[in-house]
């Protein structure tokens, strides 16, 4: 009996233990996590980020989280500190050590530019007291935000979030520069006086006097009268049903037919030119070429986009049908962007061909290589 009681004590006990230790696991397991922050984040090349202050962890040691590159080629990450190595993308993984909680975060690793598309520009003030010089900013990489901006003569304009305002004649310096981060910083000069803009031409070139039905071209002018800022225009079609034309300056084919654009400045001078909308049905087409002796040669994996030639210039691609001999090789989409498959050897032929003409067609050779 005093046998049996043991044993009975000793089997509840063992129990109680069990269910107690399931109820302390699936506890613990339920109370750890960890997750980042964001989903997406840019490196600089060559930069170094600390990810564990990225990351959000519940009743985990820093020390136990691995770290995992999806290519360390792009961007390395060892004891949370990540090093940005090409211009890329790459995916880091935290993973708790023993346990199948995990993280992901989207690195995008590039590089930071802050500088002006050009080193003078004038301002008229016949025609306005303000520009927004953040047009001719080129800022790759940084939030608007972020940016301070500077006038080295207060007396001549002010600029503020980029936008300057002139108060009377003369050059002045404009500065913009990152918060913080005083070695990316540009400067562009501004002229401002009373230009009074007397010439206004539109530019040779394109578009020169045809366009085909559903193309896009924007207009380039120019003035008697150097810095003369072209702003404030005022752009008209003389019928839109053919083509329509933008604030830009964008001419839009609409459909057959002839067409006279007008742009117009606040002061009156105004220039006009004649368009004719041509059809957008191809009569020739023609694939660049590196060679016509021999196939391209396209590493597996890697993208070559197909150049067009034709008649009528510059038509949209959506225009035209493109098709692979062998999908299982290379593929090719509606941009003519052809992808080598990974891990395959061959040849193959994209061919291209006109929707509404199927007699204009043309053929690029491509051969598969490591």
């Amino acid at each position: 009996m005093k046998l049996k009681l043991t044993l009975l004590m000793i089997c509840s006990f063992l129990l109680m233990n069990c269910s107690s230790s399931d109820d302390n696991n699936s506890k613990t397991d339920t109370e750890i996590n960890v997750k980042f922050i964001t989903q997406d984040k840019f490196v600089v090349i060559g930069e170094q980020v600390n990810l564990l202050k990225e990351l959000e962890l519940k009743n985990v040691n820093p020390k136990d989280i691995e770290w995992n590159s999806s290519n360390t080629e792009i961007a390395s990450v060892e004891n949370g500190m990540l090093i940005g190595k090409i211009n890329s993308r790459v995916v880091i993984v935290a993973k708790v050590k023993g346990l199948d909680k995990r993280a992901t975060l989207n690195v995008r690793v590039g590089l930071t530019q802050l500088y002006f598309l050009a080193s003078q520009e004038g301002m008229d003030l016949e025609q306005t007291k303000t520009r927004d010089l953040k047009s001719l900013l080129k800022a790759d990489n940084l939030n608007l935000n972020d940016l301070v901006w500077t006038s080295h003569d207060t007396n001549i304009a002010t600029v503020q979030n980029g936008v300057v305002t002139a108060l009377t004649s003369g050059k002045v310096n404009i500065k913009v520069e990152v918060k913080n981060k005083p070695e990316y910083t540009s400067e562009i000069t501004l002229e401002i006086k009373k230009f009074g803009l007397k010439e206004l031409h539109f530019v040779v070139g394109l578009p020169k006097d045809e366009l085909a039905v559903g193309q896009d071209a924007k207009y380039t002018l120019s003035t008697g009268e150097e810095y003369v800022p072209l702003t404030n225009l005022v752009w008209k079609s003389s019928d839109e049903k053919i083509a329509k034309v933008s604030n830009e300056g964008v001419i839009t084919g609409v459909s057959i037919g002839k067409v006279r654009i007008t742009v117009t400045a606040l002061n009156g001078v105004t220039a006009y030119i004649d368009e004719e909308i041509i059809s957008n049905i191809p009569s020739y087409l023609y694939i660049s070429k590196p060679s016509i002796e021999q196939s391209v040669q396209l590493k597996e994996g890697k993208v070559y986009t197909l150049q067009l030639t034709t008649k009528p210039r510059f038509l949209n691609k959506t225009l035209f049908n493109f098709v692979s001999s062998d999908t299982t090789l290379a593929t090719v989409d509606e941009r003519g962007i052809v992808v080598g498959a990974k891990g395959k050897r061959g040849n193959v032929r994209i061919t291209v061909t006109s929707k509404d003409n199927p007699s204009i067609k043309d053929y690029i050779d491509f051969i598969l290589v490591d």
